[in-house]
């Protein structure tokens, strides 16, 4: 069962990485193609091309990590990918945070449960807005992802799969609205009860 554990855990890393990743790497090659067939600044094209380069880079040692268990991901670090990718892909990402302290742990899995959704949002909605809002009461976490597309199927894919195992893990939920627009939400509670403590009481 320990082993069976692992390899999904891989699974998912691999699959949330390598499909976030190479999302980027196609949307600023065929940029990169088109500032070059337009005869722009050969400047500009240099840096999309780094850009590329540099992501690779930085992609082979997640994947090292990633098979090491190694990797931990950040909500910061997240949203900043998120914003490169949607700019590549020319669409326009809203987001409000609002978290005061995370559990390492916790805010590893809902960093890369952003990654994921941001790179479906990019793959599979014909939108030019996308939405990230994180609010962190006393009670519970709460990230909402949406954009202004449509849902094109009701059966989840292996990228939901992974987004929904991800916040059960931390014992959380995930609910999916198709109306108006495509809207994701996961919920985190933060207050745990101790029943040890409850029937040391009774």
């Amino acid at each position: 069962m320990a082993e069976t554990a692992e390899r999904e855990r891989i699974s998912r890393d691999l699959h949330d990485l390598l499909g976030h990743t190479l999302s980027i790497i196609t949307l600023k090659s065929e940029l990169a193609a088109k500032m070059l067939r337009k005869g722009l600044p050969s400047e500009n094209i240099l840096t999309e091309v780094e850009a590329v380069e540099q992501l690779s880079r930085e992609t082979l040692s997640q994947v090292r990590g990633a098979v090491r268990g190694y990797n931990s991901a950040t909500i910061e670090g997240e949203l900043q990918q998120a914003k490169v990718a949607t700019k590549a892909a020319n669409i326009e990402l809203q987001e409000q945070i609002n978290v005061t302290s995370l559990d390492s742990h916790i805010e590893s899995e809902l960093a890369l449960i952003i990654r994921e959704a941001i790179t479906n949002v990019i793959r599979h909605a014909d939108t030019k807005v996308a939405e990230v809002h994180l609010l962190q009461t006393a009670e519970q976490i709460v990230l909402r992802i949406a954009d202004h597309g449509k849902m094109t199927t009701s059966k989840e894919n292996s990228g939901f799969r992974n987004m929904r195992t991800r916040i059960e893990s931390i014992g959380g939920t995930m609910m999916i609205e198709k109306e108006p627009n495509t809207q994701l939400t996961f919920i985190h509670p933060l207050t745990i009860k101790n029943t040890s403590t409850e029937k040391k009481a009774k």
